[in-house]
């Protein structure tokens, strides 16, 4: 007798195939890059305050904010607001999922206070990396972040009106944040 979870396999062995095929042949990385673009557009239009701020950067397949020069801690590196789709195909249920976070270099030399001090600001529905045993391999990078699930647990489906509506919300929060990290930048940048 199989555990019930082989047995779920089993018996949707065409669908299992399907979503392999999907992940091997491109086909979900093409859908995730064209959903990215919407979300960067949709983002830049409901989070009034980025239009102020310097034009998106699109790396790695994740888009990264930042007001201006205030935010750059090194001479080739910044603070920035970053959203990312994550990997939905990785086994780690930290990083499957798409996020909202604050990206600090892992290099800058002022980053353990700067994200101590972060601590105190972090926005409802956030993690901090100090909250979490095993934040995922992502958490040298963002401090603080919230999950964005594609999958509800009540629908147990992809609602993507849902999902970007989630981002649009975390987004606001983080850049809601910016006087008190401008503050906190000011700070660790006269020590």
């Amino acid at each position: 007798s199989f555990s019930p979870r082989v047995a779920a396999v089993l018996d949707n062995l065409t669908t299992v195939r399907a979503i392999y095929d999907v992940c091997e042949n491109g086909d979900l990385d093409k859908a995730l890059n064209l959903l990215r673009d919407h979300i960067r557009k949709t983002v830049l239009r409901e989070v009034r305050p980025l239009a102020t701020w310097a034009e998106p950067e699109l790396q790695d397949g994740s888009i990264y904010f930042k007001p201006d020069a205030r935010w750059d801690v090194r001479k080739d590196d910044c603070i920035a607001v970053w959203i990312s789709l994550g990997e939905p195909t990785s086994l780690h249920p930290l990083e499957h999922d798409a996020w909202v976070g604050l990206y600090v270099p892992e290099n800058w030399r002022k980053r353990e206070p700067f994200i101590q001090a972060l601590q105190k600001h972090k926005p409802k529905g956030f993690i901090h990396l100090h909250e979490v045993e095993d934040p995922g391999s992502y958490a040298q990078y963002r401090p603080l972040w919230a999950t964005v699930p594609y999958v509800r647990a009540r629908k147990k489906t992809f609602d993507v009106v849902a999902f970007i509506a989630d981002i649009v919300r975390h987004t606001k929060a983080l850049v809601a944040l910016r006087p008190k990290i401008d503050k906190l930048l000011q700070s660790a940048k006269s020590t």
